[in-house]
């Protein structure tokens, strides 16, 4: 067969992935991948990638394609990854370096608590002294536009966060 493709011209010529796509009728995506996985090198000619892609074919074909193995091999990388991070994982347990996600939430929802208190503790002192200083009366419906508005942000973004470590319980 190779002599009789050699007979066709341009066949002999560097390939690439669009016209290897319309001489195979494949997708240029799927040539791509065969590409990427090393089946298709750059700089070999039609001729070269078609022999290296009807071998593929034909591995494929008598149940000797990389595809089940590189299943496999995808499949064992992840479990030694998984295993790995399990490692990690009791490693920082048995260092005591984690919080359960229910106290870290509740910390959250506490220290919006705390800071919100803290902040219009120290507006209103600030609306005090001012005030007092200048003999200036502010509008309650300023300050608790201004001091309200950012307290419910605080207390929404933290109830969200906590929501969101949680799982949303």
């Amino acid at each position: 067969m190779s002599k009789i493709l050699e007979l066709i011209p341009g066949l002999g010529e560097e390939a690439t992935v669009t016209r290897f796509a319309e001489l195979t009728g494949k997708t240029k995506s799927a040539i791509s991948d065969h590409k990427n996985k090393g089946l298709l090198k750059q700089g070999d000619s039609f001729i070269q990638w078609l022999h290296s892609y009807m071998a593929h074919l034909s591995d494929m074909a008598g149940g000797r394609g990389g595809d089940k193995q590189e299943q496999l091999t995808e499949a064992r990388i992840a479990d030694l990854e998984t295993k790995a991070g399990l490692n990690r994982l009791a490693y920082h347990e048995k260092l005591e370096n984690l919080v359960p996600v229910e106290i870290a939430s509740a910390s959250l929802v506490d220290w919006a608590g705390y800071t919100n208190r803290e902040i219009v503790g120290s507006f209103d002192q600030l609306i005090h002294e001012v005030e007092h200083k200048h003999g200036i009366t502010v509008d309650p419906e300023v300050r608790e536009k201004i001091v309200g508005s950012a307290i419910n942000r605080i207390r929404e973004y933290a109830e969200k966060l906590g929501s969101s470590l949680t799982g949303g319980g």
